[in-house]
């Protein structure tokens, strides 16, 4: 009966020894700020394009090449749109 209870003592700390490293490498996550200084609002931004013919996918791609932002679509929805 002794040697069952060591083996579930020993099983018990186990746990609580990775559960407690998984905890203290994951509570960065929890308390980190989501605020930087580098981040700016969209109304701050402020972009020239110079696209003389061209689609919406196009339009959005220069976006994203002179910017952060990304933009999710689905090329069926976008591929088949007009000239703008």
């Amino acid at each position: 009966m002794i040697p069952s209870f060591y083996k579930t003592m020993i099983s018990f700390f186990k746990f609580a020894f990775f559960s407690a490293i998984l905890l203290s490498a994951s509570i960065n996550e929890v308390f980190a700020d989501s605020n930087s200084g580098q981040v700016k609002s969209i109304d701050e931004v402020y972009i020239k394009l110079d696209i003389r013919e061209g689609n919406l996918e196009v339009i959005l791609n220069a976006i994203e090449k002179k910017t952060d932002y990304s933009f999710f679509y689905t090329e069926n929805n976008i591929r088949d749109n007009e000239k703008i």
